[in-house]
Order: structure tokens, then sequence, then C-alpha cells
């Protein structure tokens, strides 16, 4: 089933303003990001979702793809359905959401979260060490960092920190993101 890596980046953050372009070894944080989810080989296409033209700019100019969403978007999950929804993008059946400021998440965390999706779970997390048999249900969809799942749609979380509800990664089925 083809992957689609989206990486939702915006330059708003109330913690860390401008975080997405801020340099980590010498380039901006959301390349390096989007570098090491491309070299891990497990999407089919991989996009940066940005409401910011600098941010698009930089992704562009390090010869990835970025996608321009709205400013409105209260979450990196509505970001992320913002570019699932296009048509360009309607034959990628699993999405892999992976936040810019990940550039350390470990290939286990990912492959972990993309079994439990391609495995049938509605909705699987996996994080560090417990990216090959972590898969759980998140079901909170007031919070920024979860989704309502619906029967049917997977969904499932990579990440190289400790599950968290703000440190939370995530790849689903399609269908998820329509509820």
């Amino acid at each position: 089933m083809p992957v689609l890596g989206v990486i939702p980046a915006r330059l708003g953050s109330s913690r860390l303003p401008r975080k997405p372009l801020l340099p980590l070894g010498g380039e901006p944080l959301i390349v390096v990001v989007t570098r090491r989810i491309a070299e891990l080989g497990m999407c089919d296409r991989l996009v940066v979702a940005t409401d910011a033209r600098e941010i698009a700019d930089a992704v562009a100019e390090a010869g990835f793809e970025a996608v321009m969403t709205s400013p409105d978007h209260a979450s990196g999950t509505a970001r992320v359905a913002e570019v699932v929804a296009k048509p360009a993008f309607s034959n990628f059946n699993f999405i892999l959401n992976v936040q810019g400021d990940e550039p350390f998440v470990a290939a286990a965390a990912v492959r972990g979260a993309l079994a439990c999706v391609e495995g049938g779970d509605p909705l699987g997390t996996a994080a560090g060490s417990l990216a090959s048999h972590s898969c759980h249900w998140v079901a909170n969809p007031s919070s920024s960092s979860s989704l309502a799942a619906s029967p049917n749609s997977a969904f499932a979380i990579a990440s190289s920190l400790p599950p968290t509800p703000k440190r939370l990664r995530t790849s689903w089925r399609r269908r998820v993101l329509k509820r």
C-alpha cells in the first residue's frame, strides 16, 4: 500500500518561534527532519505541509516538496488532513505524519508505527524502543495530538521520545482524516 509522508510545520510556535527555520548542523530544522524521513525510504512520496512561504522555500531549495496549507489550522493533524484531501494525494492509503521537530526519530519507531497500521490496527502508537510492539488507541479528538478513528480506519504513531500527548508522531489510513 502506498505511503504518503507529511511533515506539518508552522512558524508560529509559542514556545520557540520560527522553530522550523532554526539551524541544526547548518541547515533549517525542517530540512534536517525531511531528509531524515526521506533517507528511511518508507514513504512513496514525502511532503512538508506548511502555511509559511519561508518554510516552503527552504524545503524546495533542499530538493524536497512543500504543500501550502491554510494558516487557520489548530493542529498539525488538521494541516495533514488538508493535504490528504487534495486530489493529488488521493492514491495514498497510508499517511505517515512526523512533526517538523523530530530530526532524530528512530527508524524502528517509524517502522513500528507503519507496521501497526499495515497490520490492520485501527489506531496504533509506537515510540522509541516500544516501536516493534506498541499499538494503542488514542481517542481524544479535542487534543491537538490525538485523532478520533472510525471503524475500518488505522492510525499509528512513531516518536523518538517517550509517548506523551505532545510527542506523538503519527501514521494512519486515509479514512481517519475524513472524520
